[in-house]
C-alpha cells in the first residue's frame, strides 16, 4: 500500500511506528505490529508492507499520532498528536490480487440538459 504526502519526506525521520496498518475488530482496532514502512520512490510517498497474508476482513491505515514524520522543510507531518485515519480498505478473500479483477470497461454516461435541469443518463454497453 502506499500513501502519499503533499510534502517530501525527511528520510531520516521514518520510523518503524509512524504508519500503521490495523485491523478493525468490534468497533475496536488491532495493529498488525508486522508490517514494514519504507520510502517510496517519489519522495512524499511511504510504501507500507505488512509481513504477513492478511485474512478477510477489514482494515485501517493510520498515521499515529506520536509519530515523529518530518517533511524536508522540518514542517511536522503528524498533524496534532492524535491518530489520523488514512484510508481504509476490506480483504473479501485471501490469495486475491489484481490480477484476477475483470475488467468492466469504461461506464459511458451521457449528459442530458432539459429546460436548465442536468441529469446523467447511463447508456447499455
Amino acid at each position: 500500500m502506499t500513501v502519499a504526502f503533499n510534502q517530501l519526506i525527511d528520510p531520516s525521520s521514518l520510523g518503524p511506528r509512524d504508519i500503521q496498518l490495523a485491523r478493525a475488530d468490534d468497533g475496536g482496532l488491532t495493529p498488525l505490529d508486522n508490517a514494514t514502512v519504507i520510502l517510496g520512490p517519489s519522495g512524499n510517498q511511504l510504501e507500507l508492507t505488512p509481513g504477513q497474508q492478511l485474512t478477510p476482513g477489514y482494515y485501517q491505515v493510520v498515521l499515529t499520532g506520536g509519530s515523529g514524520l518530518l517533511s524536508v522543510d522540518g514542517d511536522s507531518l503528524d498533524g496534532d498528536g492524535t491518530d489520523q485515519f488514512l484510508g481504509e480498505f476490506r480483504i473479501v478473500s485471501p490469495g486475491v490480487g489484481l490480477g484476477d479483477a475483470v475488467d468492466l470497461g469504461t461506464p459511458r454516461i451521457d449528459p442530458v440538459n432539459d429546460l436548465g435541469f442536468s441529469e446523467l443518463r447511463r447508456e447499455p454497453f
